[in-house]
């Protein structure tokens, strides 16, 4: 290449315009989040470093509360969705099947805020097994964002690990960001939510942690695909290098949570303004505890999943998915 032809192809760089041919396009996609919830502290991480567009996509996150979510993903008013394990299985279960990719969360991310007067007076013990902490919950009134969701799920689950008929536990739904006022003015016992949401109350003592799934309540069902990242199987089979860029965006951004936990906080603080900083760093390290740094989906967590939802009466022992090949893959976070 001669001098002139070397110096034009410079000035054209320059301007942005390479004989190497002209910028490829951030390739647009949706996603379906179902709450306001560091269950997705992962795609908050996405949007604030533009982990998105490091790898060629355009991104459009809504939030649909609830399975709704789950049921855009289903209608393809959506490519991708941030689904409870609890949700994916029992849609498998019923014939509808979809692809998970990756695993966000992988233990329940869950926490029951219980009324700390109710507490005291039940005979409350920080320590004490489940099944004896499980009991306060008899003839109780908890809160939870929607009725079949994970937290939802997990009351009921609860109320079993303690012998309580869940019938006798009065579960309604109730907007995440009300759920403290409502606690703290006697209208509800407690609440069921992912977190951050039980945190507030504890640390301000007005109420005590009846149940955590990031310590390990209950402590039997553990790997457990908590949240993943889902999409209709024909998505990735027409749009594979879609599906790569996000299995390597979920990839890096469960990454972040264990190597750059301070940086993880700041990010939260944005989104979670009203957080005091001591929830926020309890937050963390929740979330470092149950974020695992392989974002590979297992059959053990899908299967403790379904053995979640049969022991919570969300599903049928007969109606169990028991194959669960066709369901995930790992081709894309490997």
């Amino acid at each position: 290449m001669n001098l002139l032809m070397r110096t034009a192809v410079s000035l054209a760089c320059v301007v942005g315009v390479c004989l190497t041919g002209p910028a490829r396009a951030a390739e647009e996609t949706t996603m379906a989040i179902p709450a306001t919830s560091l269950a997705f502290t992962v795609s908050y991480i996405a949007d604030d470093l533009d982990l998105w567009g490091k790898h060629g996509m355009k991104v459009k996150s809504s939030l649909i509360k609830g399975v709704g979510a789950f049921n855009a993903l289903v209608s393809k008013a959506t490519e991708f969705t941030q689904s409870s394990g609890s949700s994916f299985t029992r849609a498998s279960a019923r014939g509808q099947k979809m692809l998970a990719i990756a695993t966000t969360i992988d233990r329940p991310i869950v926490q029951i805020a219980f009324r700390k007067d109710l507490a005291d007076t039940g005979g409350f013990k920080a320590g004490q097994p489940l099944a004896q902490r499980a009991k306060l919950l008899a003839d109780r009134t908890i809160a939870v964002d929607a009725v079949n969701s994970i937290a939802h799920a997990y009351v009921l689950l609860v109320a079993q690990a303690g012998g309580v008929n869940p019938t006798s536990v009065r579960v309604v739904p109730m907007d995440p960001s009300s759920m403290q006022a409502a606690l703290e003015a006697g209208r509800i016992d407690g609440f069921s939510m992912t977190l951050p949401w039980a945190l507030p109350p504890v640390v301000e003592n007005k109420a005590v942690m009846l149940a955590s799934g990031p310590d390990g309540d209950p402590s039997d069902l553990m790997p457990f695909g908590h949240e993943l990242v889902v999409t209709r199987p024909e998505v990735c089979a027409e749009k594979k290098q879609l599906c790569v860029a996000m299995g390597k965006v979920f990839a890096e951004a469960t990454a972040y949570i264990h190597d750059k936990p301070a940086e993880t906080q700041a990010i939260l603080a944005k989104r979670f303004p009203a957080l005091s900083k001591e929830v926020l760093a309890q937050s963390v390290e929740y979330l470092k505890r149950s974020t695992p740094r392989n974002a590979q989906v297992s059959v053990e967590q899908l299967r403790n999943v379904e053995l979640y939802n049969v022991r919570a009466g969300l599903l049928k022992e007969g109606d169990r998915v028991k194959e669960f090949d066709d369901l995930f893959t790992n081709q894309y976070v490997r």
